[in-house]
């Protein structure tokens, strides 16, 4: 018999017992649990305050930096955070959900010198949670002018390179007046003379494969 059809087999009580049981084993797992109920249960203050501590890094810190055995476990806290995002914005259609990811890749970005990550694991987290911010945009309509004036302060950054975002594929989420802004950030002193960074140059017309970006 498969696990999954052992489980259908358990009546209420039966399930709720071995809920218990597996919660008392498993701090983990217990911590996702009441995320994801807190999300479900409309909670957006107890949902913040998860997503905000699994965002810290201090607990994988050793003499101020995650050595790359701990990566794999931030990435994974990341991770969990992105579906706790989504989770917020798909039951609750909460704004919140948008400065939640905001939040998060700003935190990802300044994280990412004091992390060792030979494996990945913390690049293809961000990339999650940046695919989050753009779900939960597409889904939940932010501002655009507002978040266009995000996305250029992020790409303008000292920690503009993780995650990498492209502004073309926000280009339905901006609309016209989004659009405008961000192409306005170009006669701005500051996109002249983007400040120093891991890849302070990323921004830039010249250096964006794409006829939208180019096209300015």
């Amino acid at each position: 018999m498969t696990a999954p059809t052992r489980l259908d087999s358990l009546d209420r009580g039966q399930l709720r017992e071995l809920l218990r049981e597996q919660l008392a084993r498993d701090g983990e797992f217990h911590r996702r649990l009441e995320l994801r109920a807190a999300a479900a249960g409309s909670d957006t203050l107890a949902v913040r305050a998860h997503i905000l501590r699994l965002l810290d890094t201090r607990p994988f810190e050793q003499y101020g930096v995650v050595d790359r055995r701990d990566a794999a476990g931030y990435g994974a806290q990341l991770t969990e955070a992105a579906a706790a995002i989504r989770a917020l914005a798909a039951t609750e259609h909460d704004a919140e959900a948008v400065t939640l990811a905001e939040t998060a890749i700003k935190v990802i970005g300044e994280a990412a010198e004091r992390i060792d990550d030979p494996d990945g694991e913390l690049s293809d987290a961000a990339q999650d949670m940046a695919q989050a911010h753009l779900e939960v945009c597409r889904l939940l309509r932010p501002d655009p002018v507002r978040t266009a004036e995000w996305l250029a302060a992020h790409l303008l950054g000292d920690w503009s390179h993780l995650p990498e975002l492209d502004p073309a594929v926000y280009r339905d989420i901006l609309g016209e007046p989004g659009w405008a802004e961000l192409g306005a950030w170009h006669t701005k002193p500051t996109a002249a003379t983007p400040r120093a960074g891991p890849r302070a140059t990323y921004w830039s017309p010249c250096s964006r494969p794409t006829a939208e970006w180019t096209s300015w």
